[in-house]
């Protein structure tokens, strides 16, 4: 992988990584105004690119300084990838990670922060939720939980659905604190996992910080996000 700055990360079934402080995911000339193009370096397709108008910003050497794109009115579409999708060709598990800092918030609905849109963080005023999605008796059907976050501040966020003892259950972590564990259809498919774009920063989200932003195609334990999150938070003061 084309990590400078760290190489302690999870790698295993890692199909998509952003990481705006290595300068093989985000060139320096995004510090300038315009269109930069900014690569996948999870080695799934490192040539694959997206592109987007937010500015590079932050400090220190590009293989141990905190840098960030700025979303405000921009947006990042990543697409859609086969490699994207679970492993067990996307019956059952995913997850999505993030290091993020929501610089304002707005208190209408419902613009996404980062993922897919069935499998999703967005934030409305101080409230993170994590939507998710199933294919139950044949119609999709979705729920989002919630916690609180703090404006101004960086934060670590994983998503995923993981297999407990035959229990396929949903969970999410805030800065390495499990806030949710639900079993929700568990034995359903994940909802359209195969022909959903992922983006970051719907354009209606007045301004947030995107530094790392990361898809497995298969579920997380607890300990693999203690693993990532120790690996990164000098980083960013948490």
């Amino acid at each position: 992988m084309g990590f400078h700055h760290n190489t302690t990360i999870v790698t295993e079934g890692l199909s998509y990584c952003f990481d705006a402080a290595d300068t093989n995911s985000v060139p320096l000339t995004a510090t300038a105004s315009g269109t930069h193009n900014i690569t996948d370096i999870s080695g799934t397709h490192p040539s694959g690119s997206t592109t987007t108008t937010a500015q590079l910003s932050g400090s220190g050497a590009s293989s141990e300084g905190s840098y960030w794109l700025n979303f405000s009115a921009d947006t990042m579409n990543i697409g859609d990838n086969p490699t994207f999708q679970p492993a067990d060709s996307g019956k059952m598990y995913q997850t999505i990670e993030m290091w993020y800092r929501p610089i304002s918030t707005k208190g209408t609905c419902c613009d996404r922060i980062f993922g897919r849109y069935h499998f999703q963080f967005f934030q409305i005023s101080g409230t993170l939720y994590f939507m998710h999605g199933t294919v139950t008796d044949g119609s999709g059907v979705y729920q989002h939980p919630t916690t609180s976050v703090t404006a101004g501040q960086w934060h670590h966020v994983v998503g995923t659905r993981e297999d407990d003892n035959g229990t396929d259950k949903f969970r999410s972590y805030l800065n390495n604190s499990r806030w949710l564990n639900q079993a929700y259809n568990s034995g359903d498919n994940l909802w359209n996992y195969f022909d959903q774009e992922y983006g970051m920063a719907a354009s209606g989200h007045p301004s947030v910080d995107i530094a790392v932003a990361r898809m497995y195609n298969r579920p997380f334990s607890a300990n693999e996000v203690n693993q990532n999150f120790e690996a990164q938070r000098h980083r960013f003061g948490v």
